[in-house]
């Protein structure tokens, strides 16, 4: 089954936070990452002290982002709330503020590794948090990531040929050797 651009950037999302392990260098293991599967509501979030639970809001049109000509495409924004959930165990000393510090650090750093997501983003950008406590002893810290892409205007299933636009060559270019005028004009 094909899946539009913005839904393999989201598997790539939770896939990247569901690898979050001391095995793989972070400080935390994430317990898992709950995404919302009914439309009626929210299931119970799953058992664990480390829990990622992913939104994603409606998408924002970004014109300034379309291309036009042959190949014309769309620009958009998806945000995306990251609702970071700790569970700490009654005989836990670690100090909540610095799990919680931990978790956040761990998440950013593990969804900013790729902010392009494998070429199918533009950029990627998480806002600030805020933090909050629940009536279980849970605390949490939420923020909103900003996902900014194009597909192609007709097939929303499509990337465009470049879909960073010419920002991601000259961005990623090195300055020393490479000649950014012979790229733009197609010669390189």
């Amino acid at each position: 089954m094909a899946l539009p651009i913005i839904a393999l950037i989201l598997d790539d999302v939770e896939d990247a936070i569901a690898a979050i392990s001391t095995d793989a260098g972070y400080q935390v293991n994430v317990s898992s990452v709950y995404r919302q599967s009914t439309v009626n509501g929210m299931e119970r979030l799953p058992p664990g002290p480390y829990v990622v639970q992913m939104t994603s809001d409606d998408p924002v049109r970004m014109e300034e982002l379309d291309i036009f000509g042959a190949e014309p495409c769309i620009g958009w924004m998806q945000p995306v709330e990251l609702g970071l959930i700790i569970r700490p165990s009654d005989t836990s000393t670690t100090p909540i503020d610095t799990a919680l510090n931990q978790f956040w650090a761990d998440v950013v750093r593990a969804v900013m590794a790729d902010p392009q997501w494998s070429q199918r983003a533009i950029d990627t950008t998480v806002g600030a948090p805020q933090d909050w406590t629940g009536p279980n002893g849970e605390v949490g810290r939420t923020a909103i990531m900003q996902i900014s892409y194009r597909v192609k205007e007709a097939d929303p299933y499509q990337l465009p040929a470049n879909p960073a636009g010419w920002t991601a060559i000259i961005d990623c270019g090195n300055a020393a050797t490479t000649d950014y005028t012979a790229i733009i004009e197609g010669n390189q």
